[in-house]
């Protein structure tokens, strides 16, 4: 089973270039009005998520919120360069 989850979410990329490419090639330009919109409230939800969910609870728990971001960006960064060893083994 994770075999074959770990093949969609290596080809998953392929697929997606695809698509964009066949809107991009249909619709030219005027397709990336509607894709900015979506990418742009992608983005702010992620934001208004942090601040307000991970703001909350960290207030809650008398965490400082800078200290936080601070120290989860690290670690996400690190997680984003160096790839799990549990993830290669799918």
């Amino acid at each position: 089973m994770y075999k074959v989850v770990g093949w969609v979410l290596q080809f998953a990329p392929i697929g997606v270039f695809a698509l964009i490419a066949v809107v991009f090639g249909k619709q030219g330009a005027n397709a990336f009005g509607p894709l900015l919109s979506v990418t742009s409230a992608v983005y702010i939800a992620l934001i208004v998520h942090i601040v307000v969910i991970y703001g909350g609870i960290l207030a809650l728990n008398k965490i400082s919120f800078k200290k936080f971001i601070s120290k989860a960006k690290s670690l996400l960064s690190q997680l984003l360069l160096h790839v799990h060893p549990v993830v290669l083994s799918l």
